[in-house]
This record gives C-alpha cells, structure tokens and sequence, in this order.
C-alpha cells in the first residue's frame, strides 16, 4: 500500500504500538510477509476457482496436461513404467480422435490445437522417461524402459505423420471429388489399423496385435496399384492434384510402418514376466 499511495503507512504506525526496534523489526516482518501470505493462502481456493470461472481451461488444455504420470511416482520404477504406457495410450487415443474428427472445426475440435497439446504432452513423457532414466534400475527394468522408450520415439513419429494427413484431407475438400474419396479411403483404412492396434495394446489381445502385423505387412504393391489407378486407370486425378495424391499415400504407407513398428515393440515385451521375448 506505502508503494501505491506513497504514504508511510507501517512505519507511521509502529512507532506508536512499539518504541523497541527489535520488536519494530519483527512485526515489519509480521505485516509484511506472514499476514499476506496466511491472507492467500487461505483464499487461495477461492482465487482458483474464480480465475477458472473467468478463464475456465478449454479441452485442448486438459489434453496438454498430463493424466496418469506424475513426480512422486518416479520413486516406484515399476508404478511409473506402467503409469507411462498408459499415457502413451492415450496420446495415440487422442490421435485416432484427430483422424476421426479431421474436418472438424472450432479449437477444441480443429487439427492444429489438438496438435498442439499433444506435442506438449508429448513433452511430459519424454521428460518424465528421462527422470525414470537417472536412476539406478536392475536389468529386466531397464530393458522394459527401453522399450518404452522406443515405443515413444515411435509415437513421436506415429504424430508427425497422422497429423499431416489430417492437414491434407481437411485440404481434400477443395478438390476433385477422386482424390476426396481416396483420402476417406485412406482415412478408414487407418482408422481400422490404429483402433485395432490401440484395442490390443490396452486388452492385451495377442490376438488383435498378430491382426496388425498382418494388416501392416507387404502394403508396397496396394500403394503403387493404388497410385497407377490414380494416375492413370479410371478414377484419374487431375494434374495439378497429383503431388498431392503422393503425398498423402507416402504419410499413409509411413504412418502404416510406424504403427507395425510400435506392435512389434509392444508384442517383445512379455508383461507377465517382466523381460523382452
């Protein structure tokens, strides 16, 4: 307040209530450090719940902050390796939601915010995989560690490319209706891969995984067909469309990969036993 007024006001008052300086000293002190902070600590719910109120967080920020890791579960390797593999799940859940919604709009429903949060996320885990690194684990734990770890750098990867077919099918709807259809196509193909690859990863269906791998192997001779019908069979693409039409069966043939290298990883390791198969 002596700031904002330019009046002295504890230092006019104290000599009235105490002539000892010592005892001047320490309620200076009292009023200008306890008081406040027992004063906001005590409203500090209060504040919270009036700044959300104003300011309530949008969905893309809760998509940003982290649900399953935290601190304190660093202290119980096997806890946090778990409570990892289940953020990990998310953030490709959020992913199979970007392709389902991908013409979506507004911000909480528009590509580049759910982009956005989800390499923030991202971010958490990899720190958090870092802090887990700079301890001192036995030899099963460390080889589930790695694994996780490559299963991340995987999903770091699985996000660069679903996201920019995102960008490229919420383009699609400008052009010619032959190349719309082939980004759906796309789109559903992946949908079916990653939704089965997801249900797998968190059932622990061997099952849907072995499913994947088949799904995901040999796809190099539907891609060049697929490319020769659209280039030059019956459901041709303009020309001025066709670098597109590359584009996206590229980001569809290494999102395809990504995701057979992300079960494969996710199938080595064997839960029950605690060690890589």
């Amino acid at each position: 307040l002596a700031t904002l007024t330019g009046l002295p006001m504890v230092e006019a008052v104290l000599p009235y209530l105490v002539s000892d300086i010592g005892a001047q000293v320490a309620y200076v002190y009292l009023l200008t450090r306890i008081v406040p902070t027992v004063f906001v600590l005590a409203l500090r719910d209060d504040c919270i719940m009036f700044l959300q109120k104003i300011n309530p967080p949008t969905k893309v920020d809760d998509i940003a902050k982290p649900e399953f890791i935290y601190e304190a579960a660093l202290d119980e390797p096997e806890t946090a390796m778990a409570l990892t593999e289940r953020e990990q799940l998310r953030i490709i859940r959020y992913m199979v939601d970007c392709l389902e919604h991908s013409t979506a709009e507004g911000e909480n429903g528009s590509v580049k915010y759910l982009e956005s949060a989800l390499r923030s996320l991202e971010d958490e885990v990899k720190f958090f995989i870092t802090e887990l690194f700079a301890q001192q684990h036995t030899l099963a734990t460390t080889e589930r560690l790695v694994n996780i770890q490559n299963r991340q750098k995987a999903i770091v990867s699985l996000h660069v490319s679903i996201f920019a077919i995102c960008h490229i099918i919420q383009d699609s709807g400008n052009r010619s209706s032959n190349l719309t259809t082939l980004a759906s196509n796309i789109k559903e193909g992946l949908l079916t891969i990653l939704i089965t690859a997801l249900e797998g990863a968190e059932s622990g269906d061997g099952e849907d995984l072995n499913l994947v791998l088949q799904m995901t192997e040999k796809r190099t001779d539907f891609l060049e067909e697929l490319r020769r019908n659209c280039l030059l069979g019956e459901r041709e693409i303009p020309q001025d469309e066709r670098a597109i039409l590359i584009d996206i069966t590229d980001q569809y043939q290494h999102v395809v990969w990504i995701i057979r290298q992300w079960v494969e990883l996710l199938a080595a390791y064997n839960k029950g036993t605690g060690s890589l198969l």
